[in-house]
């Protein structure tokens, strides 16, 4: 688990290097996914860029969730840096593997970058189906086994090497869409989508400024598949 100045190193690799993704993701996820959403939770809120971004685009009750207390006073400062309101983001310590929500609560749990870190993924995964209301959607996205030049890429990119060993774990950690799937298959969860994360060209457009930053995929940026994506409509 990242101690303080990991999870500011994980702010900082966002930041930094990634500043189109959460705001292309948060419009992707409420456009296609939760436009009538009540409850949204972002199941492993990391830095809190995420949850920062759908609050800017719903007025739907948004739940950041994760299990360390460091990550959660990072992403509260996020919040609070970025004139967030955080009665409509309450941000909360919880478990994946024991979630104190209610069943069937939520509208759409979304999660990006944090599947890896379950140490019982399928667990996880019977917990993110309990607390969604019938009709709600779990959108899951992860990285992919990415190849070793790209991991070169990165490397060249980020001088930090506290921050390029953040994304060099998750890397070395992530799941291949096989194993994913056959994840999904011990859930008990029959009907779901699993494929290449690509994220629709409406929603690239939305953002097109940030996509010309430099950033950390600056040669990987856009549609080339870095990521899975899970679907799960219940």
């Amino acid at each position: 688990m990242l101690d303080r100045t990991g999870c500011l190193n994980c702010k900082k690799l966002f930041s930094n290097f990634m500043p189109w993704l959460n705001p292309v993701l948060a419009h992707y996820i409420i456009r296609k996914f939760a436009q009538n959403a009540s409850t949204i939770v972002d199941m492993g809120v990391g830095p809190g860029y995420l949850v920062m971004e759908l609050a800017k685009l719903t007025s739907a009750r948004i739940v950041g969730l994760d299990y360390n207390v460091n990550m959660l006073q990072v992403a509260q400062e996020t919040l609070l840096e970025h004139g967030i309101n955080t009665i409509q983001v309450d941000l909360q310590l919880e478990n994946v593997h024991n979630l104190s929500l209610a069943d069937h609560s939520v509208d759409c749990v979304v999660s990006y970058s944090c599947f890896h870190h379950w140490s019982d993924p399928v667990q996880g995964l019977k917990e993110c189906m309990r607390i969604l209301k019938e009709g709600g959607v779990l959108v899951l996205l992860d990285l992919i086994p990415l190849e070793e030049h790209v991991l070169a890429d990165l490397q060249e990119t980020i001088t930090d090497q506290a921050v390029y060993a953040i994304i060099k774990k998750a890397v070395l950690e992530s799941y291949s869409l096989e194993q994913v799937e056959q994840i999904v298959q011990r859930a008990g969860i029959s009907s779901y989508s699993i494929g290449n994360a690509i994220f629709p060209q409406e929603d690239l457009m939305a953002h097109i400024d940030l996509l010309f930053e430099e950033n950390l995929f600056k040669n990987h940026t856009g549609n080339e598949v870095l990521s899975w994506q899970l679907i799960v409509n219940k």
